[in-house]
């Protein structure tokens, strides 16, 4: 009896994947052009449906049918990519963020530098208080619109930073607080608290140095 260690359970993923790959192009590549031709052509039109439905904020509508424009469609063409972003812009307005990152990620795969999916990907991650993911796609997103305006998107720029750090701050608050409830926990059973200990920085070095208060 053999027993897979990690690297090959690795390798079987990755092969997985590959296979995956490999039979989703052979069955790309088995398409008639005709037939292609028709898809894109069925495609485009439940796109437009799904734009029309987008205008008048039926966005559960407009899902469905840029879902359906999309299983029309092989995955890596660029029509792909315009019905995700669409779709993701639709999950926008309905608050589903996750699903309109998932959404723009695929779109970003397939086309990297398309404007519309980088904001509406920010945007997202904004909502989301991925702050860090959210600053990355604004100044993604200024670089490849210099010429135009764009005061708003500026103005999240400028401010994530301090909500960057904010937001950190809290997590390490919290980190820290977990621990003492951790460490309050186990010294209980001595009757000690974390209370009892005291860290003092030496000046010189920096290092921290731990003391012992049974009075507190």
């Amino acid at each position: 009896m053999s027993e897979n260690g990690p690297s090959d359970i690795i390798s079987e993923k990755g092969d997985d994947e590959l296979r995956e790959k490999v039979e989703e192009v052979q069955e790309e590549a088995q398409i008639d052009p005709a037939v292609l031709e028709q898809r894109l052509k069925e495609a485009e039109e439940l796109k437009l449906i799904g734009n029309d439905e987008f205008q008048k904020e039926n966005y559960e509508m407009a899902i469905q049918k840029y879902t359906e424009a999309i299983q029309l469609v092989p995955k890596d063409h660029e029509k792909s990519a315009i019905f995700h972003s669409n779709r993701a812009a639709a999950h926008l307005h309905l608050s589903q963020y996750k699903e309109a990152v998932a959404d723009c990620d695929v779109a970003l795969k397939i086309t990297p530098l398309s404007v519309k999916a980088i904001h509406r990907r920010a945007n997202a991650n904004y909502q989301l208080k991925e702050y860090k993911k959210a600053l990355e796609d604004y100044k993604k997103y200024l670089e490849l619109n210099p010429g135009v305006s764009n005061a708003s998107v500026q103005r999240l720029v400028d401010e994530l930073p301090a909500l960057i750090q904010k937001q950190e701050e809290e997590e390490k608050a919290k980190m820290m607080e977990d621990l003492k409830s951790l460490g309050n926990k186990f010294l209980g059973l001595f009757g000690m608290s974390v209370d009892n200990f005291q860290a003092t920085q030496d000046s010189t070095t920096g290092g921290y140095s731990i003391k012992f208060n049974p009075n507190k």
